[in-house]
């Protein structure tokens, strides 16, 4: 599929917009697979297994949401060094969980170009994340798209939910999406 942003041909590669996706797919992502959309970080700096969903309706403000997953393993690099005998996920890694759905959603919704974390409001580490827990759910619920001729920016508030538990949370979030020259 090839769609323009200001006037200029863009190249889906293999990107298929549809309500969710699993590891491969998002993989795919970071190896430019999909084109000129943005791309996802690859592992072990990706911070999603699954996106379960994602829509451009419904989430706290009615202007869509994601929710992804993320499989905890107690071999995860950052629990070896971050504490030496108190493993812990550190607190960054889990806002770039998040900006990384924000950024997502930006390019699942028509951007194309470089993703950039962007900023952030407030922060609030609820919890702990151990090599004990098993799963992270992400989920974003979007607040505004800001779109001009050169960057698309996504706006979202976003929580992180340890095996049921909220441990994070994020006001403000936002992602820009740079447009191709």
């Amino acid at each position: 599929m090839i769609t323009a942003i200001a006037g200029k041909p863009r190249n889906d590669g293999t990107f298929v917009q549809k309500g969710n996706y699993v590891r491969e797919e998002l993989v795919a992502s970071g190896h430019r697979e999909w084109g000129d959309r943005p791309p996802l970080p690859l592992p072990p700096y990706l911070l999603m297994d699954r996106v379960v969903e994602i829509t451009s309706k419904g989430g706290d403000f009615d202007k869509g949401f994601i929710r992804a997953e993320f499989d905890v393993t107690p071999d995860m690099p950052c629990f070896e060094h971050h504490f030496k005998g108190d493993p812990v996920m550190p607190g960054k890694e889990q806002v770039d969980a998040l900006w990384q759905a924000v950024g997502f959603f930006v390019g699942w919704s028509g951007a194309y170009g470089k993703g950039r974390a962007t900023g952030c409001g407030e922060v609030k580490l609820l919890g702990e994340i151990t090599p004990t827990a098993r799963l992270l759910e992400i989920r974003v619920d979007i607040s505004r798209i800001m779109v001009n001729r050169k960057i698309q920016i996504g706006f979202g508030d976003g929580k992180i939910f340890r095996d049921g538990a909220l441990v994070c949370k994020v006001s403000d979030l936002n992602a820009t999406v740079i447009h191709l020259t």
